[in-house]
């Protein structure tokens, strides 16, 4: 089964912008991918913001250096979640991968995939507003996780990207408080991304 290659290790902020350029270009004309199943708009705007505080830190002030760093690691999320979106999309098949922007990750790695993250569970942070904090067991042969979350509506299956990390905890800000919400992990190895970790569900405070 073809796994897609994020590719990310050792770009610099341009060619990073480059890439999702090109993520976005490759997916939009072509026919055998659905738009709407990727997070293109979030990631065009990702790479945007990128493009101009690349271009404000050109100056050398500390503020706009900062930001550029910010908005450099939210370009990275972004493509990351198309990513997992791609193969999710694709199930395995190549073409579908390509046809969505990325490249499929060589067969001849011979570490395991990573499995399922265990023992999830959520607190929420008590001192911080519309926080939680939440942790899981260690994966084997994962080098990070994503982190997804969706309000706990009964008909609502819209999974979005909360963070990606690589320890096996992350705390979530911003959300609403007295409002339920789903949360799931997946471990990222050499391998590609794993199957999603059993729910857990929580209300903000």
């Amino acid at each position: 089964m073809a796994k897609v290659k994020i590719g990310l290790r050792g770009l610099s902020a341009a060619q990073k912008i480059e890439k999702a350029k090109s993520i976005i270009a490759t997916a939009e004309k072509s026919e055998a991918v659905d738009e709407k199943a990727l997070p293109l708009a979030a990631l065009e705007k990702a790479a945007a913001m990128l493009e101009k505080a690349s271009e404000m830190a050109e100056f050398g002030d500390k503020r706009a250096i900062a930001a550029k760093k910010l908005c450099e690691k939210q370009t990275e999320n972004a493509i990351r979640s198309a990513a997992y979106a791609a193969e999710q999309l694709s199930k395995g098949d190549p073409r579908i991968i390509r046809a969505c922007g990325f490249e499929v990750r060589s067969t001849n790695n011979r570490s395991a995939p990573p499995g399922i993250p265990e023992k999830v569970t959520a607190k929420r942070r008590e001192d911080t507003v519309g926080a939680v904090i939440l942790k899981w067991q260690p994966v084997k042969n994962s080098k990070s996780y994503l982190v997804q979350l969706c309000a706990a509506d009964h008909h609502n299956e819209h999974w979005e990207t909360g963070s990606f990390t690589t320890r096996s905890r992350c705390v979530i800000d911003a959300l609403k408080p007295g409002k339920v919400y789903r949360f799931r992990i997946s471990a990222i190895g050499a391998k590609g991304i794993g199957p999603p970790s059993a729910e857990v569900s929580i209300m903000a405070a």
